[in-house]
């Protein structure tokens, strides 16, 4: 078996999770994953190790064998009945980091202490180039990067989320700079006075400040150099995308 077949077979039973599990969190086939992980074939692509290190929340090096936490330390932090729970996972706490043992020469791996290190916790959040308006919809040929973001400057952890560049100087009223990076939590209504994503045409999303009043909708800019955005109420294309909730500044 190979070594990143041998991981990954470790770290599924340590999440008791299956093949199908592996499928809906990474994309990857599970006929694609059971190959790997019962040494089949040892020919796995960077692009899904890459996913696999995402989905089970360990380093690349780590799959491929260099990592700093060894298989043996992970089986036996397993063995001596630790598991790694859906809390830890959702602090973000990596199976590299819970699998930390504190065994001294004198001590049997039954009373091993797992020592769980204190950080941050990230979300990683994708960054869009242009989103296809002509049906609101994200792509994924449209992600041109992913930034982490702390979780603690999120409102909501459970919410979707994605970035985009801010072009042009209509929104420096409301702080909003060009090439500053905003971020949107994914939503398709809006309220009046909001900073928002929204689609227009069958062009590119803009952000402005939405305005509604007696079903009449205007998306508005925050400078007074640019008209507003009448919506016309027969326009199909228009679509709420976003609602802003942080802004990150370009150094």
């Amino acid at each position: 078996m190979s070594i990143t077949g041998d991981r990954i077979n470790d770290l599924m039973r340590v999440y008791n999770i299956t093949y199908g599990d592996v499928e809906r969190g990474t994309g990857i086939p599970k006929s694609a994953t059971y190959r790997y992980a019962n040494a089949q074939t040892d020919a796995i692509p960077s692009d899904r190790i890459a996913a696999y290190s995402r989905f089970f929340c360990v380093t690349t090096d780590y799959l491929l064998g260099t990592g700093v936490w060894s298989r043996d330390f992970v089986r036996e932090w397993h063995l001596a009945g630790h598991r790694y729970t859906d809390e830890m996972k959702s602090e973000g706490y990596s199976i590299d980091e819970v699998a930390y043992l504190d065994i001294t020469k004198d001590e049997s791996p039954d009373r091993a202490k797992v020592a769980i290190p204190q950080r941050e916790v990230v979300r990683e959040i994708p960054v869009y180039g242009p989103i296809s308006c002509g049906t609101g919809l994200f792509v994924e040929d449209s992600v041109i990067n992913h930034i982490q973001v702390p979780v603690s400057m999120l409102p909501n952890k459970n919410a979707e989320y994605f970035a985009q560049y801010a072009s042009g100087d209509s929104m420096i009223g409301v702080g909003i700079d060009d090439g500053d990076l905003i971020i949107f939590r994914k939503v398709s209504t809006i309220e009046s006075g909001k900073v928002g994503c929204f689609c227009v045409d069958n062009e590119s999303a803009v952000c402005k400040i939405f305005s509604q009043s007696k079903g009449n909708v205007v998306l508005l800019p925050a400078n007074p150099k640019y008209d507003p955005i009448i919506v016309d109420p027969s326009n199909t294309c228009f679509r709420v995308v976003g609602q802003k909730v942080l802004k990150l500044t370009r150094d």
